[in-house]
């Protein structure tokens, strides 16, 4: 089957469409929109747009450019081939770089990289299914929250591989599970904006969170009811989540909020606390191992509860 008979069916339903559970963004558009560039490239639509070639007339190179597409368009392809000649996909849930294969009645998104070549696989997206983020850190009992501590996100030589890719779940998992492992330093990807470290009366129970839980509590009230909370409770006492209250809030210039025991972290702090403009949290806390929940890749900022911090019994 030729590769425009293919998109063909793709395009009237008759032939299927598996992910294989994976999710690179706009796929479907994406493949529609480069094989229609290939049939009006293949029908002259670039006719005169291929630059100026002095040892060949314009309308020679035209020609040259049509018969170019329609060759990729004429294409051949016999089930379990690869199709080099679509689109390549990135998947941000698992972070591998995605090629299609034809599959007879379905093309099928189980090609990819491994760093070292092209394999194809029957596996399905190990994060088809979400889930959030675990790791664990341990403290002497001084926990100190930040923008980012100034040390690697992941093995050396491998910072821009699919296995560290910041732009995948995937890659940001291993990314903390690097960190809390070699740095004993917890963290989670946000986007541009701040949280609240909130901290329950024991001391053994943290929420990164969000820090305008009482703005938004106060925006919902009306002037009778602001009057009668304002009068019982101040801000702060309104700035509590799940019997957690807010200690302070970070500003996230990068996008990201880390923590660590301030002892074990040494020259690692001492750089933190040297930086202008950089927010710093110190929570006293009981010592221990404590598990760390990251859920913003899931939940996003919909939810007041971006990441939890809890010692281990």
């Amino acid at each position: 089957m030729t590769l425009q008979e293919i998109l063909e069916g793709i395009k009237a339903g008759t032939i299927a469409v598996d992910f294989y559970g994976h999710s690179p963004y706009e796929a479907l558009e994406r493949i529609i929109s480069d094989y229609e560039r290939n049939v009006d490239n293949a029908n002259g639509a670039g006719d005169g747009g291929w630059g100026k070639h002095d040892e060949e007339p314009a309308e020679d190179w035209d020609k040259r450019m049509r018969k170019h597409f329609q060759q990729k368009l004429d294409s051949e392809y016999e089930p379990g081939e690869d199709m080099f000649d679509m689109p390549q996909m990135d998947c941000y849930h698992c972070g591998l770089m995605l090629y299609w294969v034809f599959d007879g009645d379905r093309i099928s998104l189980r090609r990819h990289w491994n760093e070292k070549d092209w394999v194809s696989t029957e596996d399905r997206c190990e994060f088809e299914t979400l889930k959030p983020m675990v790791t664990s850190i341990k403290t002497d009992g001084n926990l100190v929250f930040t923008n980012f501590f100034r040390c690697e996100d992941s093995e050396e030589g491998k910072k821009y591989t699919s296995k560290y890719n910041l732009n995948s779940i995937g890659g940001r998992q291993n990314i903390a599970a690097y960190k809390a492992k070699n740095h004993n330093i917890a963290y989670g990807q946000m986007g541009n904006m701040s949280v609240g470290v909130f901290v329950n009366e024991a001391g053994d129970s943290i929420i990164i969170g969000n820090p305008y839980v009482a703005d938004e509590f106060i925006d919902g009230l009306s002037e009778e009811e602001y009057e009668k909370v304002s009068s019982e409770k101040d801000y702060e006492e309104l700035s509590v989540i799940d019997g957690h209250k807010m200690v302070g809030s970070i500003s996230l210039a990068v996008w990201r909020w880390e923590a660590g025991d301030k002892e074990k972290l040494g020259p690692l702090y001492d750089e933190v606390k040297e930086r202008e403009y950089t927010d710093i949290v110190e929570v006293k806390c009981a010592p221990g191992e404590w598990e760390v929940i990251h859920y913003f890749d899931i939940a996003g900022r919909d939810e007041p509860i971006y990441s939890t911090l809890k010692k281990k019994a």
